[in-house]
């Protein structure tokens, strides 16, 4: 088994090593969804709404889709003051937003990082 591991960490399949910490334990009991959508006419300003999207803290996941929208983020915050000033402070100040709308998760029912691989 070590050796498959060791194997895999030499192709570049195993990216690293980390910690999963429990959210709510941390304090960040408020999970949400966040579509967001570009206006057409600041398209050309992508890779700068890409750029300012990574490097927000309370984006846990940020997604680029196909379709109707744009972005797909995964948010966690302390409580609704702190999504508040999230979006306020942060998201809104970002130009080219054009559209945003949250869902808040009320329950988890599957979160996991595992990808099963094929047996050697």
């Amino acid at each position: 088994m070590l050796e498959r591991v060791k194997r895999l960490e030499a192709s570049g399949v195993i990216k690293k090593y980390l910690a999963l910490l429990d959210r709510e334990q941390t304090g960040f009991g408020l999970l949400a969804i966040i579509i967001i959508s570009l206006s057409l006419h600041q398209i050309s300003s992508l890779q700068q709404v890409k750029e300012r999207l990574v490097i927000l803290d309370e984006v846990l996941e940020c997604y680029q889709l196909t379709g109707d929208v744009d972005f797909m983020l995964k948010v966690a915050v302390r409580d609704m003051p702190s999504y508040t000033a999230f979006i306020n402070d942060k998201l809104s100040s970002i130009p080219g937003i054009q559209n945003i709308r949250t869902s808040f998760v009320l329950d988890t029912l599957k979160s996991t990082t595992t990808l099963r691989l094929k047996p050697e």
